[in-house]
């Protein structure tokens, strides 16, 4: 097990395409000391450290990255919008970071090459940006147990590869938007725990007569309601 800090010469390391630190609990320090100009840097996880920090706007400059893995850790602010300029970057994980804040850039929606996107269990809040349905190459979208707030927007219906759309204990409000019946991979629905009211769309419903398997919704008193038995798999109360 690796502790302490990464050592400053790695900041000289401009060849460096791999940075694997996972599960080293007790590494750790401050984000900004070590993301720096890595010309070739192609994957980096730090998943499961004590790395903490904001991330800085600079990350915007590995514009060779596929992969960004940092979730469990002591991460603490906002989502740099720099994070668009990275048009390689598949997978970005970000999950379990508590101390997080602030809001969903829009700039996310122009990561085209965006195959998973997990920001679960942080602190952030605002609005799902429409722009995420730019996203359509996205086979995972996890925001679940944020605090989110406002409408699904219609816009993810345009998520065309979508397997996995997460969305549960939030603050959402509206309807279920009719435009997710486009989803025609979706696999797992996860909505419960949230302020949506109304009726599921037939279109989102009629998902269930091909690969969507999981649809949890929560169907107490003046929130959401399935239409037919056999529309959603799972109520909570």
């Amino acid at each position: 097990t690796l502790t302490g800090s990464l050592p400053e010469t790695m900041k000289n390391l401009e060849s460096l395409e791999i940075l694997w630190t996972s599960r080293n609990t007790d590494m750790g320090g401050l984000l900004s000391d070590f993301i720096v100009d890595w010309p070739n840097i192609l994957e980096i996880d730090i998943s499961h450290c004590a790395f903490q920090g904001s991330i800085p706007t600079e990350i915007g400059s590995l514009t060779n990255l596929n992969g960004l893995f940092m979730n469990d850790n002591k991460i603490s602010g906002s989502l740099p919008s720099e994070l668009g300029l990275i048009t390689t970057l598949s997978r970005f994980v970000a999950s379990r970071n508590k101390s997080m804040s602030g809001s969903l850039p829009t700039e996310l929606g122009e990561l085209r090459n965006m195959a998973e996107i997990r920001v679960d269990s942080t602190g952030l809040n605002g609005r799902i940006p429409s722009e995420l349905g730019k996203l359509s190459r996205a086979v995972i979208i996890n925001l679940a147990t944020n605090d989110l707030v406002g409408n699904l927007p219609t816009e993810l219906g345009q998520c065309s590869s979508a397997t996995e759309l997460s969305l549960f204990s939030n603050q959402l409000e509206g309807t279920v938007p009719s435009e997710l019946g486009q989803l025609s991979l979706l696999a797992t629905l996860y909505i419960q725990r949230n302020e949506i009211t109304g009726e599921v769309p037939e279109q989102v419903c009629a998902l269930r007569d091909g690969v969507l398997d999981t649809f949890m919704s929560s169907c107490s008193a003046n929130t959401l309601e399935c239409p037919t038995p056999d529309c959603c798999t799972s109520c909570t109360f």
